[in-house]
């Protein structure tokens, strides 16, 4: 290696870039050996997410971090990288962890008083506790009854003799489905509404009520894709399939699951680029 490869190496932007980068693919190494597969999925996109709020401030971005802000960050990273060799399944800590190395990161980078500059990486990596609280405030018992009847309102629109029993099973001639759960659908709601603050944050829209109204929306389009979800589901269970149990658990338990959660992913991004879209235009014929 000769000596002007050497030096860009060692620059703090090289250095910083490279700490990040390590960060991030321990923390993601972190929750694959440790975690469940919707929670590697969910920090692969908040670690995304974060980047993607970064990307225009990379090309001008030069650490110069003031002495306590050195020590804080090294400090949390410190912890952060200590913490994520105890971590074990499902442990509460895992989801403070990417706000603790990001928070980290950011005072190696900028002045304590500058941090407001990094504010929307800072608040996609704290998304990860915000799903702490979902998992805790979602009421499954509400959101399953609520699959129920979409999922009721999808097999009658369909031409399907359907009924809902309790409150929460949908059942066919030949079978049904229990909704209780995983099946409510709120792990695809967790998904859809961070997807949501990121897209909010790294896209805005020119309106703040506009903004609100799109992660309200998102909360919709989880149960719709949910509830097809359990449409297949309730329909493999009335079939007469002889590997019928083979496609139930696939779809159930299996990463068939996270098949509907890309369907319902992929619809809520086509519309929110389609209001981009919109926006862009009205600005360019105001311009104009």
């Amino acid at each position: 290696m000769n000596a002007e490869a050497r030096q860009l190496l060692l620059t703090s932007r090289s250095l910083w870039l490279m700490a990040a980068a390590l960060v991030i693919t321990n923390n993601l190494l972190m929750a694959w050996q440790t975690q469940s597969t919707t929670f590697v999925l969910m920090s692969i996109l908040i670690w995304g997410g974060a980047v993607i709020c970064l990307e225009d401030k990379l090309p001008t971005l030069e650490p110069a971090p003031s002495r306590l802000g050195m020590a804080l960050g090294l400090a949390f990273l410190s912890t952060g990288l200590w913490r994520s060799e105890r971590v074990f399944h499902l442990e509460a800590m895992v989801y403070a962890l990417p706000f603790v190395q990001g928070l980290g990161l950011a005072l190696l980078c900028l002045r304590i008083r500058q941090l407001s500059q990094l504010l929307a990486p800072l608040v996609v990596l704290a998304l990860a506790m915000m799903l702490l609280v979902l998992q805790r405030l979602l009421p499954q018992h509400d959101l399953s009854r609520i699959a129920a009847q979409f999922t009721h309102a999808l097999l009658t629109l369909a031409g399907q003799d359907a009924r809902i029993v309790a409150g929460n099973e949908v059942w066919l001639p030949g079978g049904g489905v229990g909704i209780a759960g995983p099946c409510s659908g709120a792990e695809t709601i967790e998904q859809l509404v961070v997807i949501a603050i990121i897209f909010v944050l790294a896209f805005p829209l020119q309106s703040r009520w506009l903004q609100a109204f799109v992660v309200a929306a998102s909360v919709l389009f989880a149960i719709v894709g949910n509830a097809f979800r359990i449409v297949v589901l309730a329909l493999i269970n009335a079939s007469n399939w002889t590997s019928k149990q083979y496609w139930f658990d696939f779809f159930h338990e299996e990463d068939g699951s996270l098949i509907f959660s890309a369907v319902a992913v992929s619809a809520f991004a086509w519309a929110y680029l389609k209001l981009l879209d919109r926006q862009l235009k009205e600005m360019e014929a105001r311009r104009g």
